[in-house]
């Protein structure tokens, strides 16, 4: 079993409520992988726009399974805050 280390950075805000994170599948040994996903805090369903490509590059995670992961800690905080986090990191 992997340790995964997840990591968003919020890139940009559209008017109509969709938020831009960047994300990184494993920040602390592949800190140059990155890709982008979208997020609606209406619906909190993930739409990865530029693919990070982790399992191509020989990463434990894939970007989907960091996406998610990302989005429920994203949904957690804005449950709790009531603001979208400007970065999130997720260990598990």
């Amino acid at each position: 079993m992997g340790m995964f280390h997840y990591k968003a950075v919020l890139r940009e805000q559209s008017p109509d409520g969709v938020f831009m994170y960047s994300f990184y599948p494993d920040f602390l040994m592949a800190s140059d992988v990155s890709g982008t996903f979208t997020l609606n805090q209406d619906a909190w369903e993930p739409n990865i726009t530029h693919a990070a490509g982790a399992e191509q590059k020989g990463l434990v995670s894939t970007d989907l399974r960091c996406v998610v992961a990302l989005t429920a800690k994203i949904k957690a905080e804005f449950s709790a805050t009531g603001r979208m986090p400007r970065e999130i990191l997720r260990i598990s």
